[in-house]
């Protein structure tokens, strides 16, 4: 019986990875998503769909199945799915809305449609309609790096597309210790490294996979390995040392680095 079970977890498991490696958008719950959002400061897109709408099952099984997409959206944004169909509540700002109440605040006539928020929970703009991988992902990109915020308009930016990385936000972002928490437990993508020098702390036990080492040591084996594309939880008692570590990070090319000081874990 135990073997079975294990070779059931194995399978699972395959199929979770295989998953992934093909390229599948994450979803995050409204709420969780949202906190996230802020914490992480990057791009919210929330996709607002219907059960028996045609495009937008194919923007599900075409346009988030493709790799390039699904590796933006991972990396660079909160993803979340609103499905008029479904009745569950959750809270945006100070309000408590159901799909089709928030659907009717934000005027959406049909499905689907795709809204972009900021890291402060303001809409920034409304796509109706499907769009195929191709079409979103110069979307995605001139959003996701605020290019509209230098005056520059999606058809001029589509003349020439600023080419390079791109993300919510430009800087190592110091988080509380409750922040480093609600991350570690709700995002699957954030990795955390520890840089106390073993000493163990019991508000980190239930981190799953975190990571032991020295600031040194995860320069000269860690760094040079890990992907761009991931988010970084890092934790020490100095803060300039972890501030310069993850300006080094940011300059690499890796999307977000996060910091916790555990000498002073107010959020600054």
């Amino acid at each position: 019986m135990y073997k079975k079970i294990f070779i059931f977890t194995l399978i699972f498991l395959a199929f979770t990875l295989l998953a992934y490696s093909q390229g599948k958008v994450y979803f995050y719950d409204f709420d969780i998503g949202f906190k996230l959002l802020q914490i992480e400061q990057k791009t919210a897109l929330v996709v607002v769909d219907s059960e028996h709408c045609v495009y937008c099952k194919k923007l599900k099984t075409v346009t988030f199945a493709d790799d390039n997409v699904a590796n933006i959206l991972n990396a660079h944004y909160i993803t979340i799915e609103l499905s008029l169909d479904d009745k569950k509540t959750f809270h945006y700002k100070q309000y408590e809305l159901t799909p089709q109440t928030f659907a009717a605040g934000f005027k959406i006539r049909g499905t689907p449609t795709l809204i972009f928020f900021n890291e402060k929970q303001e809409a920034m703009t409304l796509l109706p309609g499907y769009l195929p991988p191709d079409k979103i992902i110069p979307v995605l990109k001139y959003i996701g790096q605020r290019i509209f915020e230098k005056n520059i308009k999606f058809g001029d930016y589509m003349k020439k597309p600023v080419v390079g990385k791109y993300r919510g936000s430009d800087k190592v972002i110091s988080i509380s210790l409750e922040d480093l928490l609600f991350v570690a437990k709700n995002d699957p993508f954030v990795k955390v490294y520890d840089f106390l020098n073993g000493e163990n702390k019991k508000e980190f036990e239930d981190i799953k996979d975190l990571v032991k080492t020295t600031i040194s040591t995860f320069k000269d084996k860690f760094l040079s390995k890990l992907p761009l594309d991931k988010k970084y939880i890092l934790i020490g008692d100095k803060k300039e040392d972890l501030e310069a570590l993850g300006t080094e990070m940011l300059s690499k090319g890796f999307s977000t680095v996060l910091i916790y000081n555990v000498s002073n874990n107010k959020t600054e």
